[in-house]
């Protein structure tokens, strides 16, 4: 069932750098569940096997009916994790999904996210680190970021010597009223 899903993402999505994790966790996910089937099997010995594995079964299916009709990956490839615990809670109980709970948890890092999600969740660290790395260079003296640029340049145009502090500069980030002329000069006697 899931095999022409993995092939689209190998072909697809999994091929991108963005995405290249994806197998990897796939691989780590699978070993996981490898080295945790003999605690699996001992904790779900003899035990009641559970009936709430039928809606997490549905679930699951409805999920990927939908994602895989309407190319939704979120939905598709996320539909794996809820069908392998109704699975495990049909045929073994609720111990043996315990005993997989992390394989399971990790396998969530494989589904693909909108990029529109991925932008909202990075960007309050992107900018993070930009103030950080910026300040650590401004530190050092080194001209970086629009600012640095702005008093740079203040400081060439009237001459003011490297002790003496730059005046304020506006923070609204346009670009100069005159353009710059990349001409070569003209060669003087």
């Amino acid at each position: 069932m899931y095999g022409p899903s993995f092939v689209d993402l190998f072909r697809g999505i999994w091929s991108t750098d963005e995405q290249a994790h994806g197998p990897i966790v796939l691989g780590v996910s699978c070993w996981l569940v490898w080295c945790n089937w003999p605690a699996m099997w001992a904790r779900s010995e003899g035990a009641q096997t559970s009936a709430a594995g039928w809606p997490v079964v549905v679930v699951g299916l409805l999920l990927y009916i939908i994602g895989r009709s309407q190319d939704i990956l979120l939905f598709e490839i996320g539909s794996l994790i809820w069908l392998l615990i109704g699975i495990l809670l049909l045929m073994r109980g609720g111990g043996a999904a315990k005993a997989q709970w992390f394989a399971f948890f990790f396998m969530l890092f494989m589904i693909p996210l909108p990029g529109a999600v991925v932008d909202a969740l990075t960007m309050p660290m992107k900018m993070a680190v930009s103030y950080v790395a910026e300040n650590i260079l401004s530190a050092l003296l080194l001209i970086i970021g629009v600012d640095s640029l702005l008093q740079a340049g203040v400081r060439f145009r009237r001459k003011i010597k490297p002790q003496e502090k730059s005046p304020p500069v506006a923070h609204d980030h346009t670009l100069p009223a005159r353009p710059l002329n990349l001409a070569p000069r003209p060669a003087t006697a």
